[in-house]
């Protein structure tokens, strides 16, 4: 029985929420499950609002530390498809807009 090489894997871009680990990288911010993606950056920007204005800053800061608090934001990621769940889990800490 032969097996043939995957030839293509259709892209599956997706956005998720990612705060600086203060370690050198980024993480991300919720479990690496697709329910936890989004298929724009709008809803995902949409989903940041939602965490900064339900919570207040000392709690996100028990949670995501003082600079992950401050430092959440969004980032694309290739997903799987299907369940979509993210392919990575870390990222650089760099902003990509430098």
């Amino acid at each position: 029985m032969s097996h043939e090489p995957d030839t293509y894997v259709e892209s599956n871009l997706r956005f998720v929420l990612t705060y600086d680990t203060g370690k050198g990288y980024r993480s991300l911010a919720f479990g690496s499950q697709g329910r936890h993606t989004y298929p724009t950056e709008a809803a995902a920007l949409e989903q940041l609002r939602a965490v900064r204005e339900n919570n207040t800053p000392k709690k996100l800061s028990s949670i995501f530390g003082e600079l992950g608090a401050a430092s959440l934001r969004v980032e694309p990621v290739e997903c799987w498809p299907g369940h979509n769940d993210p392919k990575r889990t870390t990222f650089p800490a760099t902003d990509p807009q430098e």
